[in-house]
């Protein structure tokens, strides 16, 4: 059974998409030339559009993962040293012990407390671990028919 198909129909839906296309690709060469021309101003692109992509969001979703960021940079140490992670460390330690530090550089002297994640620049360094079997050296021949080594 063969459908009919409505040629005029047809040819007008894809004109509109390829006229929309067009205008598309026009517009993402004109957003391309101000991401460039700041860029040669002095700012970083990435950020620039990550700013625009920040402002398009709903005011209560920024928000929202504005906390989760500085939630996860906070358990992970990385707002030490900052004015806002020195808040947030004294406003974390604040509902953790139930008392806020002196000052917050106390942490780094005093030993760590078992419920307190240590900040970024406190923590251990650790030589990666090398899985599976170590390696034997191979030995390199030379000789003057390959002088880069025998294949």
């Amino acid at each position: 059974m063969t459908e009919s198909v409505n040629q005029t129909a047809l040819a007008g839906f894809i004109g509109e998409i390829e006229h929309q296309l067009d205008e598309r690709k026009v517009i993402t060469e004109t957003l391309r030339g101000i991401y460039d021309r700041a860029e040669k101003a002095g700012f970083v692109p990435a950020f620039l559009r990550t700013i625009v992509k920040e402002r398009q969001m709903a005011k209560d979703d920024r928000h929202a993962r504005y906390a989760t960021l500085d939630a996860y940079r906070r358990a992970l140490g990385m707002l030490d040293g900052t004015p806002l992670g020195e808040a947030a460390m004294t406003r974390a330690e604040t509902e953790v012990n139930g008392t806020a530090a002196a000052r917050p550089m106390d942490r780094l002297t005093d030993p760590p407390s078992t419920d307190w994640p240590r900040p970024f620049a406190a923590q251990l360094v650790h030589e990666p671990k090398r899985r599976g079997r170590p390696r034997l050296a191979r030995p390199v021949l030379f000789d003057a028919a390959h002088p880069q080594g025998a294949p």
